[in-house]
C-alpha cells in the first residue's frame, strides 16, 4: 500500500475553504427561508462569541453583517473595536461610537437604555424608535472565571413587526367595535320585549322590534362570514377550484343579480367588452365575489340617476376590467387606505348602509390571490375608477413554467391547474411534453393558437 504524506497547511486551507463555503451556503439559505431566518435572528444573542481574542471575535461578527443584522463589539474595557454600516444607519450614528460610555451618552435618554447595559441577565433586548423606525437592540455580556470578555450589541430594524403588532391591535379593537353595535342593539330590542310584554304592544312594535334585531343578526352574520374569508386568505386554509373562466359572462350575471338594486337608484349599468379577451385561470366564487363587491359599492354609495360602466380588454397577457362610476368619489387624502381592514371613508354613510368595512380589503386579498392587481383612481364629487388587472390564459402559462425551472414541486392552486390544463392541451393537439419545466415558446403559441 502507497501511504500518500499530505501538507499540513494544504489540510488547514482545505478545511478553511470548506468552513467558508458551508458558511455562504448558510447565509444564502437564512435570505431565501424567511422563517428560518427569524428563527436565527431570534436566537442571535444567544451565541456565544465570546472568543479572548478581540481580533477572532470580530471576524466571526463580520460573517453575519450580510444579514443586514446591526453589530457592535465592546472589548473588556468597554472599547468599540467592531461595528457595522447596517448598525450605524439603523441608530442614524455618523460616526462609530468610541465606547460604551459613548454609546450611553448617545442613547442614554432612551428608557430603559442604561440598566439594559448595566444589568447582568443575559440576553436582554429593548426596542425604541429612531427618526420614525422602530429598533430592537440585544446586548449580551460574556465572561470567563467570572470576568468579562466582551459586550455584543445586536441591533435589528423591527419597523415592520411593530406596524404589524399595532395592525392587530387595531384589528381587533374594531372587530369588536363592530360586534359590539349589533349585539347592543339586538339587547335592547330583546330587553324590550321582555319588559314591556309582548301583549303590551300591538303586532306592529312587535314586528318592527323582531325585524330590528333580524337586521342585527344578518349584519353579525355578514361581519363573522367576511372574517372568516379573510382567515381562511391569510392562512392558505381554502380548497382553491382553479379552472379557465371567461371573464365577461361573470361580469353580465352580476350584473343581473345587481338590477333590482340599480333600479332602484335609477343607476344605469352597461359593460363594454373592447378587443378580444382570452380566458384567465380563476376560482369563479371568488372573482364574482371581487367583481360584485365593487358593484355593488359603486351602486349602494352612487348618486340617483348615476351610472356604471364596465370596461373589459386585453392588453398584451393581462385581462383588465374597469368599474367606473360617477358618484361621489373619494378624497385623495382617503385614497392610500380604502384597501386597509376596517377603514371608512365615511363612518356614519357606510353603517346605515349595512357596511362591514371589509369589502374593498376582500377585494384586494382575492385579486391578489389571482395573481392579480387593483389600481383606483377618484375625484371627490366626480366618480370613482377600479381597475382590476389579471394575468390571461398565455400569461399564467409562463409563470407557472418559471416556477416550475425553480422548484419540482408546484404548491399554488394557480400554478398546479395551469400546468395540469397545459398538458392536456398539447395531448389533444400532439404536442409532446416530457418536462413542463422545458416547454418552449413554440409549444406555448401551438397551445394557446388553437
Amino acid at each position: 500500500m502507497v501511504e500518500v504524506a499530505l501538507d499540513p497547511l494544504l489540510v488547514v486551507g482545505l478545511a478553511l475553504s470548506f468552513t467558508i463555503v458551508c458558511l455562504i451556503l448558510f447565509l444564502l439559505l437564512l435570505r431565501r427561508h424567511k422563517r428560518l431566518r427569524q428563527l436565527f435572528l431570534h436566537f442571535l444573542p444567544f451565541l456565544d462569541f465570546s472568543s479572548t481574542n478581540d481580533k477572532e471575535a470580530s471576524l466571526e461578527l463580520a460573517a453575519f453583517s450580510g444579514l443586514h443584522l446591526g453589530i457592535i463589539y465592546f472589548d473588556k474595557n468597554g472599547k468599540c473595536t467592531f461595528v457595522n454600516k447596517s448598525a450605524l444607519e439603523l441608530l442614524s450614528l455618523h460616526e462609530e461610537p468610541s465606547s460604551l460610555t459613548d454609546m450611553l451618552t448617545l442613547f442614554g435618554h432612551v428608557p430603559g437604555i442604561k440598566s439594559l447595559f448595566l444589568m447582568q441577565v443575559n440576553p436582554k433586548s429593548i426596542t425604541f424608535t429612531v427618526n420614525d423606525k422602530s429598533v430592537n437592540l440585544a446586548v449580551k455580556t460574556n465572561y470567563q472565571d467570572k470576568q468579562l470578555l466582551n459586550t455584543v450589541v445586536v441591533v435589528q430594524d423591527f419597523t415592520q413587526q411593530e406596524l404589524l403588532n399595532k395592525q392587530r391591535k387595531e384589528f381587533v379593537a374594531n372587530v369588536s367595535h363592530e360586534l359590539k353595535t349589533p349585539i347592543t342593539t339586538i339587547k335592547a330590542y330583546t330587553e324590550s320585549l321582555l319588559d314591556w310584554g309582548i301583549k303590551e304592544k300591538d303586532k306592529a312594535q312587535i314586528k318592527q322590534d323582531v325585524e330590528k334585531i333580524r337586521d342585527d343578526a344578518f349584519r353579525m352574520e355578514a361581519l363573522v362570514g367576511d372574517l372568516l374569508l379573510l382567515s381562511s386568505i391569510d392562512g392558505n386554509r381554502r380548497q382553491s377550484h382553479v379552472e379557465l373562466t371567461e371573464v365577461e359572462p361573470l361580469i353580465r350575471s352580476l350584473i343581473d343579480r345587481f338590477s333590482i338594486q340599480a333600479a332602484e337608484k335609477e343607476i344605469t349599468v352597461n359593460c363594454y367588452v373592447l378587443n378580444k379577451v382570452p380566458m384567465i385561470f380563476a376560482e369563479p366564487d371568488s372573482l364574482s365575489r371581487a367583481f360584485g363587491n365593487i358593484i355593488g359599492n359603486a351602486i349602494k354609495y352612487g348618486v340617483r340617476g348615476g351610472k356604471l360602466d364596465i370596461y373589459i380588454s386585453c392588453l398584451l397577457e393581462d385581462v383588465t376590467i374597469k368599474f367606473a362610476d360617477n358618484g361621489i368619489g373619494i378624497s385623495e387624502e382617503h385614497l392610500p387606505y380604502i384597501f386597509n381592514r376596517f377603514y371608512r371613508v365615511d363612518n356614519s354613510g357606510t353603517r346605515q348602509s349595512g357596511g362591514t368595512g371589509l369589502g374593498l380589503s376582500i377585494v384586494k386579498e382575492l385579486v391578489k390571490m389571482h395573481h392579480g392587481e387593483i389600481l383606483v383612481q377618484s375625484v371627490l364629487g366626480s366618480g370613482t375608477e377600479f381597475t382590476i388587472i389579471l394575468p390571461a390564459e398565455g400569461s399564467m402559462y409562463r409563470s407557472m413554467i418559471k416556477a416550475a425551472n425553480k422548484s419540482d414541486t408546484l404548491t399554488d392552486p394557480w400554478f398546479i391547474a395551469a400546468k395540469n390544463e397545459l398538458l392536456a392541451q398539447a395531448k389533444d393537439y400532439g404536442v409532446e411534453i416530457k418536462n413542463i419545466a422545458d416547454v418552449s415558446d413554440a409549444d406555448l403559441k401551438i397551445v394557446l393558437e388553437q
